[in-house]
C-alpha cells in the first residue's frame, strides 16, 4: 500500500469556520434588518424618514465597528510576524528558527529525492549553511515587506472606519436633536 492511508480525504477545519463565520455574519444581518426595520415602521408617519435616517446612521456605525474590530485583530498579527519574522508562517514546512532546526526540516514533504528513495541525495553541512542563510535572508525580506503592506492597508482602513463612525455618529446625534459631541 506504499504506506499511504487509504480514507476519504475530510474538509479542513478552517473551511468549516470560515463557513460558521458566513453563516452567522448573515443570520446577524438578517437579525439587525428585521430589528431596525420593525422599529423604523413604528410611530407616525411625520417620524418615518427620521427613523430610516437613524436606522441607516446606525447601521453604518456598526458596519463601522465591526471593521474597526477586524483590522485591529489583523493589525496585531501583523506585528506579531513583523517581531519574529523566522516564525511566521513558511510556505514549504521548513523551520528557519535555527539552523539545527532547518536542519531537521529540510528534508520535508517537497524533497523528491528522498521520496524517490534516492540514497544517495547527500547534502554537507556546509551546502545547507548556505541554503539556510539565503532562505533566512530571503524569508525576512518577505516578512518586512508583506507586513509592511498590511500594516498600512488596514492601518488606512481603521481610519475609514473611525472616521465613519464618528462622522455618521455625529450626524444620528444631531437629528435626533442631541447637542454635538
Amino acid at each position: 500500500m506504499n504506506g499511504m492511508a487509504v480514507g476519504v480525504d475530510i474538509v479542513p477545519a478552517s473551511i468549516w469556520v470560515l463557513v460558521a463565520s458566513v453563516l452567522s455574519g448573515i443570520l446577524l444581518l438578517l437579525a439587525w434588518l428585521l430589528l431596525a426595520g420593525t422599529h423604523a415602521l413604528r410611530g407616525d408617519t411625520v417620524e418615518k424618514p427620521n427613523r430610516m435616517g437613524q436606522f441607516y446612521g446606525f447601521t453604518v456605525c456598526l458596519l463601522a465597528i465591526v471593521v474597526g474590530l477586524i483590522t485591529i485583530s489583523s493589525i496585531i498579527g501583523a506585528l506579531f510576524d513583523r517581531a519574529n519574522p523566522l516564525d511566521s508562517n513558511a510556505p514549504f514546512g521548513e523551520s528557519l528558527t535555527s539552523f539545527s532546526a532547518y536542519k531537521a526540516t529540510a528534508n520535508g514533504p517537497f524533497d523528491v529525492a528522498r521520496r524517490a528513495g534516492d540514497s544517495t541525495h547527500v547534502v554537507s553541512d556546509s551546502s545547507l549553511r548556505v541554503e539556510y542563510d539565503a532562505r533566512v535572508r530571503d524569508r525576512l525580506a518577505t516578512v518586512r515587506y508583506e507586513t509592511s503592506k498590511r500594516l498600512v492597508t488596514n492601518v488606512l482602513l481603521l481610519a475609514v472606519a473611525i472616521v465613519l463612525f464618528g462622522l455618521h455618529w455625529r450626524w444620528v446625534r444631531r437629528m435626533n436633536g442631541a447637542a454635538p459631541a
